[in-house]
């Protein structure tokens, strides 16, 4: 990942004062930074036509919070099933255990999740607040849909509605957005979508139940947060120039 612009990017968070929570996801039209906090989503699903893009915006969203957050704010489990390279600036600090890229080894770590959200639970509302917050990121969670035991579409089901209540939050990457990768129940529980370009107007309806998405150009991005009316237009940080 080319990571010249993150100094820029952080040095924006800094001076805005922007909390450990705030993730670095675009510029808009005007050329300003949008840092969204992911406790309001309180999850989100990014879909495109290509790999490289969506490796790409997870990058600055997980570079973003391993620069800015600590141990006790934040704990990452990193899912990459894409073939990906990933990395991020300053290395990755918060990461619960290295980078998963098995989709055996990806449903094991899911299972033993289950358990820390059910202790959690358990407890009350004051002692869960004091927990660090688990960021679960996949990049490219189809091949967890494939397999015959549906582990992974369980897990979105039980931990996406409770997942505000015990501080787990979910960050979900494809880029192979079409029916059988988003089904509706899966659509349901993620509300909030970040498309980049996609093949079709189909695909686009998929991701945020309109079209557009397959007009987008370049580093564009359409940005649908739960509580918004309509879509925003983005531009990733790592592309030049203006729109």
């Amino acid at each position: 990942m080319d990571e010249n612009y993150l100094p820029t990017l952080f040095s924006q968070m800094d001076q805005r004062n922007c909390s450990a929570f705030r993730v670095g996801l675009g510029r808009t039209r005007n050329g300003g930074y949008l840092f969204p906090d992911l406790r309001h989503w309180p999850h989100l699903l990014i879909g495109g036509a290509l790999k490289n893009d969506t490796s790409r915006v997870l990058q600055v969203i997980v570079s973003t919070l391993n620069a800015r957050a600590t141990e006790k704010q934040i704990s990452l489990l990193l899912i990459n099933c894409s073939g990906s390279n990933f990395s991020a600036s300053g290395g990755m600090p918060l990461l619960l255990r290295p980078v998963i890229t098995e989709p055996k080894a990806a449903e094991e770590a899911l299972m033993a999740l289950e358990s820390e959200i059910s202790r959690r639970l358990t407890l009350m509302p004051r002692a869960a607040e004091s927990l660090p917050r688990l960021i679960v990121v996949v990049d490219e969670f189809s091949p967890l849909l494939r397999t015959d035991n549906g582990v992974f579409l369980s897990f979105v089901m039980k931990v996406a509605p409770i997942g505000r209540r015990v501080g787990v939050h979910l960050i979900l990457a494809t880029s192979d957005p079409c029916e059988e990768t988003l089904p509706g129940i899966l659509r349901a529980h993620i509300p909030s979508r970040l498309a980049l370009r996609t093949l079709n107007a189909a695909h686009s309806r998929l991701l945020l139940d309109q079209s557009g998405a397959q007009n987008l150009r370049g580093h564009d991005m359409l940005y649908f947060p739960a509580d918004s009316e309509e879509p925003l237009l983005l531009r990733e940080f790592s592309a030049s120039g203006r729109y």
